[in-house]
């Protein structure tokens, strides 16, 4: 079987980040090209794809109304004869010739999505739960769910032992893009102001990433004083997220919107605490609290007492060992590539 995935950009993100695992397990007894269309490209992300898959830049500029990528593109697809287009961007179809639909598949990355382009899919695939209910409330549009999925065995596991036998600081880690209408980086920054406010002083907390709300998010913290309890790590590629998350005592994730909630299901894979904003994606990656801590969404105050109750008990290895199992049944890249296949054998 011959399989196109079709990305307009290949930056640092979940979807990205899935596309590369799923794409190099499917290569192990598939073909598997990648186009990238727009001239948006973090390269150290390509050297993790198997050297079996065929990556083709288009390098269009974003935004762009020039026909020849538009051209190029089919011309590469008729002359590889893909038995299965799968697009990662809902407006995709707009450049495909209608002749491709029967073979075009869609998967939808995150909420908040209401495209004119779903009837040109001959399947659509929603990430989570969340992701296909929201299709079906905001376009009337049914999907598949394949939930998505991470390699286990690349990232390294917490043991247990007791914080004060290896620092005094609690440290905490967010993971995300520097967005704060979506990831909502403000709020956990609000709550460190609270606890220190309260004299809960002794926490460290870093985030992971980089984005437009960069300038912002260090504001906060100067005016807040804060400067000796956050940092900005900046970028970071996933085999340092991967090696280092175990260093942790808590990941919170204080989205405002999320379809899934990789970095929650990374950090149960490195076996540490994780809380989330009470919206849809991250609370179904928890089982709805029953894997992890959970905060009104937006709701600084609540989560300051959220992570000052999380300070104050002690550390709970059956709790975690029971959502790293959890993540494993549900959440292996692995198990993400065979139900694809599965479904468009």
């Amino acid at each position: 079987m011959r399989i196109l995935h079709l990305i307009f950009s290949m930056q640092v993100g979940g979807t990205e980040s899935m596309l590369v695992d799923i794409a190099n397990c499917q290569s192990v007894n598939e073909k598997v090209d990648i186009i990238i269309v727009n001239d948006e490209i973090h390269e150290p992300l390509l050297t993790k794809l198997d050297k079996a898959i065929n990556v083709i830049k288009l390098k269009r500029k974003p935004g762009s109304k020039s026909i020849f990528p538009i051209l190029q593109l089919q011309t590469i697809i008729l002359k590889n004869r893909y038995n299965i287009i799968h697009c990662h961007n809902h407006n995709m179809a707009g450049m495909l010739l209608p002749v491709f639909k029967k073979r075009s598949i869609l998967t939808v990355h995150t909420t908040g999505v209401k495209s004119v382009f779903f009837s040109k899919y001959k399947n659509i695939y929603a990430i989570s739960q969340a992701v296909a209910n929201d299709l079906k409330q905001r376009a009337d549009v049914s999907s598949i769910v394949v939930n998505n999925g991470i390699d286990f065995s690349q990232i390294e596991t917490k043991k247990l032992q007791c914080r004060t036998e290896r620092h005094e600081n609690f440290h905490i880690v967010q993971v995300s893009r520097l967005n704060t209408n979506n990831k909502g980086q403000h709020v956990l920054i609000e709550a460190a102001r609270i606890l220190k406010e309260r004299g809960v002083d002794n926490i460290e907390i870093d985030f992971i990433g980089e984005g437009k709300s960069l300038d912002k998010l260090q504001d906060l913290v100067n005016d807040y004083q804060l400067d000796k309890n956050i940092r900005f790590l900046g970028l970071r590629d996933r085999s340092y997220i991967y090696s280092h998350l175990k260093n942790y005592d808590l990941l919170v994730q204080p989205s405002f919107y999320e379809g899934f909630g990789l970095t929650v299901v990374e950090g149960m894979a490195a076996k540490i605490p994780v809380l989330v904003s009470n919206i849809e994606g991250p609370m179904e990656v928890i089982e709805f609290g029953k894997y992890g801590d959970f905060f009104e969404v937006g709701n600084v105050n609540c989560l300051a007492d959220k992570i000052q109750e999380i300070i104050q008990r002690s550390e709970n290895q059956k709790a975690v060992e029971m959502a790293y199992e959890y993540a494993l049944k549900n959440y292996s890249v692995q198990s993400t590539a065979k139900r694809y296949l599965e479904e468009v054998k």
